[in-house]
């Protein structure tokens, strides 16, 4: 199959990949006669180190402020997770499940400094050894 006579301009950046033309970056597909970009499949969930920030930050004397754009109003939100769900229920059922439990068990362990992350990047401080002149 030729893609030259066809697509003029995306001649060599597609492949025919199960049954379909693709671009060699998967982001744009074009199957037939349609040309569409594909959506990224998930949403991007919050770090670890800005869950941990939102806990900290928290104060349960105060309201969650009222979102319409949310699901239920941004009034039924999980802190350790960092989700928002529709109802009461919807809520409760997922402080139960195993996603949850696993997430709690990552939120409490200790945040890393900038320190342990330079050392472990090996820019930490020169260690002095009788080895160095």
């Amino acid at each position: 199959v030729s893609t030259q006579s066809t697509w003029g301009p995306l001649n060599g950046l597609l492949r025919y990949y199960n049954t379909k033309w693709e671009l060699a970056e998967s982001v744009l597909v074009v199957q037939r006669t349609k040309l569409f970009i594909e959506e990224p499949k998930q949403r991007r969930n919050k770090d670890m180190d800005q869950l941990q920030e939102g806990i900290t930050k928290f104060d349960p004397s105060k309201p969650l402020p009222v979102d319409a754009d949310l699901p239920g109003a941004g009034q039924f939100y999980c802190l350790v997770c960092g989700r928002h769900f529709i109802n009461e229920d919807n809520l409760k059922r997922h402080l139960t499940t195993k996603t949850h439990k696993q997430m709690t068990k990552k939120v409490k362990e200790p945040q890393y400094s900038q320190k342990e992350a330079d050392a472990a990047a090996g820019m930490g401080a020169p260690v002095n050894s009788s080895k160095t002149k």
